[in-house]
């Protein structure tokens, strides 16, 4: 067929009230729009789509001019939601959404719910990029008062409810290691085969974790040194059916020293902020490096604060050695002949646990030195 082209265009508008035309007219039916933030009940729907139509004139093949017509781009109406005035804020709320300007938190997907009078599933709509564009507020003729929501949206598609159920998927990170004072923070998303919306919940999380958006967070404190957290969310889809529910968990784990320093992280974190502290140098310079400040539980801020020997002397026949032990420090007496064989140091008893909460005095005592004999004495600090 040869053609000569000329293009006008119309439109054509189709609209459904309430979604009844396809139903009997004694069926009562309701409504329902989920999103992964909010759902919410309504009594009326309407919903309408303009189809182009393209008019196309070819010559047929007795030479007349005919006009034919071709589908063109299909365009959606905004969906319009109508509701009986009550308690609920929840449109309201996503409108303010908004209205504060934040464009990216107002798009919602969300599926559309037609259900019958005995609360029975009759079709579902998925919507995506959905937003607020009007909200009012009018009189019905009983008196009441109803809200009409007006949502605009990038596309739609049916949900086929003749096909099994697929559970809906979470996707988390795996299982991590992070260190006191710092932040744990990772995306959590959900989605579902069938296309319906997978309302995300967190079931388990550490004390002063927080999930918003889709953004769990949590800030390490000092008191999880040491601990395994876990962390389980749980996917719904809406649909009731024994796969409908799924959970995912991963572990936070909080090690005592992740940077493997020998400086426990907490005690990095108390003194410098982070766990990021040289264990070689000494910022006091009080001669004494940051892992032997750890060691001996002394203040490696402060030049005054060193773990030292105080006395040595005669107690009796025997031998005191006096210093300044610190809360939780373990001490052991060593002692040596001779000053230069450092591999011959030789421990005095057992080990010396200083169990009070502050600092004190304390004395160790050799009671083996032979009399006329020279012995040099050390203490080794450990805090575990």
């Amino acid at each position: 067929m040869q053609a000569r082209l000329e293009f006008r265009i119309a439109a054509v508008l189709w609209a459904l009230s309430a979604w009844g035309a396809s139903l009997p007219a004694a069926t009562e039916i309701s409504f329902r729009l989920q999103s992964a933030e909010v759902g919410f009940e309504f009594d009326s729907l309407t919903l309408g789509s303009r189809t182009e139509i393209i008019e196309q004139v070819v010559v047929n093949e007795q030479g007349q001019e005919v006009v034919i017509q071709l589908p063109g781009s299909l365009a959606f109406e905004n969906v319009i939601l109508t509701r009986p005035v009550d308690r609920s804020t929840a449109m309201s709320d996503w409108r303010a959404v908004l209205r504060s300007g934040d464009l990216t938190s107002a798009k919602r997907d969300f599926v559309i719910i037609v259900m019958d009078a005995e609360g029975r599933e009759i079709s579902r709509w998925r919507f995506n990029g959905g937003w607020p564009a009007d909200l009012d507020i009018r009189p019905r003729p009983d008196g009441s008062y109803e809200e009409i929501l007006t949502v605009a949206f990038d596309d739609l598609f049916r949900i086929d409810l003749s096909l099994p159920n697929q559970p809906p998927e979470i996707s988390l990170p795996g299982s991590f290691s992070i260190a006191v004072g710092e932040t744990a923070q990772f995306m959590v998303t959900s989605t579902d085969p069938d296309g319906d919306i997978a309302v995300l919940t967190q079931l388990i999380a550490p004390l002063g974790a927080t999930f918003v958006d889709g953004v769990f967070t949590w800030e390490v404190p000092i008191g999880a040194i040491e601990s395994a957290n876990p962390v389980e969310f749980e996917a719904d889809d809406l649909r009731g059916q024994a796969n409908s529910l799924v959970t995912s968990s991963l572990m936070i784990n909080v090690p005592r020293d992740l940077d493997a320093d020998n400086m426990d992280d907490d005690w990095e974190v108390i003194w410098f902020g982070s766990i990021r502290a040289d264990p070689d140098s000494d910022s006091d310079n009080d001669g004494i490096s940051e892992a032997g400040e750890f060691d001996s539980g002394t203040d490696p801020t402060d030049p005054t604060s060193a773990f030292r020997i105080i006395r040595i002397g005669p107690d009796g026949e025997d031998t005191a050695i006096v210093f300044l032990a610190q809360p939780g420090i373990r001490y052991q007496l060593q002692y040596n002949d001779n000053k230069l064989d450092t591999a011959s140091w030789q421990k005095i008893g057992l080990p010396y646990l200083h169990s009070q909460p502050g600092s004190a005095l304390h004395m160790l005592i050799d009671d083996t030195r032979p009399p006329e004999e020279t012995r040099f004495y050390r203490i080794e600090a450990q805090r575990r």
